[in-house]
């Protein structure tokens, strides 16, 4: 957002944005009890960085990857104590990614999709999904929920499998896999979706400056499953010491 207004001041500015996170300060090695928290900080998380250069104008020998058309946000109400990483005095980082995050992202996925592209008039069917891969768990849940074909959620799993998750590195990472990818040339559009400590999710509607109308989208969307209005979160789901060592 920083970047964004400071290239608005000037269609000459260029504001080069670098993101790195080191993980492996959370641990590289398992205790000799391990829990699945545990186990999940070690093989889940990585160190990672990314950059990129936002202006506004391009220049004539500036190739541009992608257009920024809407910045959307949105904070789930009830979840703060869900997803947190604290830093203690003695360098001890606790980070704390509960067995709900992907039952308050199941509940509201489909809901922030569709704020992301009101007043748009492009359907999901039609865009990439650049989801940022916080776990297998969380990539099942918003393809089941918005009825992705595998097409267009697929750049994310490569960057799961290859990387890991690399915090707020790997939004940068999955749009990098993304413009070098064969799917690149067959979406116009792309929502960008990212989830957070708060829990908060993040939106973008990027456009393909360089698609082809031509391009054929493999793949029949499959029918959008909806999630139960209220049973999901509403349920009570006990935030105990136990279910905060457990992960999906």
């Amino acid at each position: 957002m920083l970047a964004s207004h400071l290239a608005a001041v000037s269609s000459n500015h260029r504001i080069l944005v670098v993101y790195g996170d080191v993980a492996s300060y959370m641990g590289t090695t398992l205790p000799k009890k391990p829990n699945k928290l545990d186990i999940m900080s070690v093989s889940l998380f990585s160190d990672g960085a990314a950059g990129c250069v936002v202006g506004t104008v391009p220049r004539q020998h500036e190739p541009t990857l992608y257009e920024v058309h809407k910045v959307t946000s949105k904070l789930v109400a009830g979840s703060f104590k869900d997803m947190y990483m604290k830093v203690l005095v003695e360098g001890t980082v606790i980070n704390v990614v509960s067995p709900r995050v992907p039952i308050f992202i199941g509940k509201h996925c489909d809901g922030f999709a569709r704020l992301i592209l009101k007043d748009t008039g492009i359907d999901m069917e039609k865009c990439a999904m650049l989801c940022h891969p916080g776990g297998k768990t969380i990539l099942d849940t918003v393809e089941d929920k918005l009825g992705l074909v595998k097409q267009q959620i697929n750049t994310s799993w490569e960057v799961l499998r290859a990387h890991g998750n690399m915090t707020g590195a790997t939004n940068l990472q999955v749009a990098d896999y993304f413009r070098r990818s064969d799917a690149y040339m067959k979406y116009e559009w792309a929502t960008c979706v990212s989830f957070g400590p708060g829990l908060g999710m993040e939106g973008l509607l990027v456009r393909n400056p360089h698609y082809k109308a031509t391009a054929v989208i493999e793949g029949i969307p499959r029918p959008i499953t909806r999630p139960n209005d209220e049973a999901e979160v509403e349920e009570e789901i006990p935030l105990t010491a136990d279910a905060l060592k457990s992960h999906p």
